[in-house]
């Protein structure tokens, strides 16, 4: 999104990403980056009964956030965990 993106450009890259969540039978989380937009996206998954699925690659001594593991289906570390969702 361009920072000097209108209002009218935001609120459709909002609701079209709401719908596709709603429509997907999963959500796969990359939580690498620490995206506060792909986090709300997970929260909100969860929240209309979405599985998700969180990838955490490189995970440092296998701590991830409790909140995000509570509200997933799966916390993988490896590519290869993630072989059962795809």
């Amino acid at each position: 999104l361009k920072q000097n993106a209108t209002q009218e450009d935001r609120q459709r890259i909002f609701d079209v990403n709401v719908e596709k969540i709603k429509w997907a039978d999963f959500i796969l989380c990359n939580t690498e980056a620490k995206d506060l937009g792909t986090i709300w996206e997970a929260g909100y998954a969860y929240g209309i009964g979405k599985p998700v699925v969180f990838f955490a690659e490189g995970l440092p001594d296998g701590k991830f956030n409790v909140m995000l593991s509570e509200a997933g289906v799966s916390v993988n570390t490896t590519r290869e965990n993630l072989e059962d969702y795809l």
